[in-house]
């Protein structure tokens, strides 16, 4: 790489790192103005343009960042887990240490998953999507050939992401010291996704009205 070019990639990180610092205060992305990102970058906001056509493409720049961060997190849970119980407990693990080692990008993506650009909220849910296919086959990988809809797993995956996506929210809020808090929040959203599986698994052969039928019919006989 030459030194312009290496001056040129320099001065585009700037400008995504400034974007996530700013947000850092509590701001959505949305509500940044180019010239306040250059300041904080240290860059003309004629420079900008040399990077960016805006501010919405930076925010997608940082979706497929943010991307980036979560892929690799996948294979790791594999590589240490592979097709075993072990699988729960280090989605979790791992996925915690992954937010606690790059909040801001996690920040990024609480805060405008919902926010008011059209563009970024659909290029975070396909992220997620992404992460939610993958998800879902290794999950079809480690129950191995079940009666259990397909359907119903890809389900599962999506509520475990929404689940991650609450702890994200708490995470941001926790001190990168708090291993106490920390610890009991792994431990929680271990739980969480055993009591999911379970009710997968018990819906196998039944349906839910057969299932809370043959519920409320034990109960008025031991009533």
């Amino acid at each position: 790489m030459t030194i312009r070019a290496e001056k040129k990639a320099k001065t585009r990180r700037s400008l995504l790192d400034a974007a996530l610092t700013l947000m850092e205060s509590g701001r959505s992305f949305t509500g940044l103005s180019l010239r306040e990102v250059t300041k904080e970058a240290g860059v003309v906001p004629t420079s900008f343009y040399r990077h960016f056509e805006g501010m919405e493409e930076l925010g997608l720049v940082i979706v497929d960042e943010l991307g980036l961060e979560m892929r690799p997190m996948m294979r790791d849970v594999r590589q240490r887990a592979g097709k075993s119980a072990q699988a729960v407990t280090q989605t979790a693990h791992v996925y915690i240490d992954t937010v606690m080692g790059s909040k801001p990008l996690f920040r990024f993506l609480i805060r405008e998953i919902d926010g008011s650009s059209a563009p970024i909220r659909e290029a975070i849910r396909n992220e997620l999507r992404f992460f939610g296919s993958e998800m879902a086959r290794d999950y079809r990988d480690l129950f191995g050939p079940t009666e259990i809809d397909v359907n119903d797993v890809n389900l599962v995956a999506e509520m475990v992401i929404t689940l991650m996506a609450h702890v994200t929210s708490e995470l941001l809020d926790m001190s990168d010291k708090d291993s106490v808090n920390k610890t009991a929040l792994v431990n929680k959203l271990v739980r969480q996704q055993e009591i999911i599986f379970l009710g997968l698994f018990a819906t196998k052969s039944q349906t839910f009205e057969a299932k809370l039928a043959d519920t409320v019919s034990h109960e008025e006989v031991d009533s």
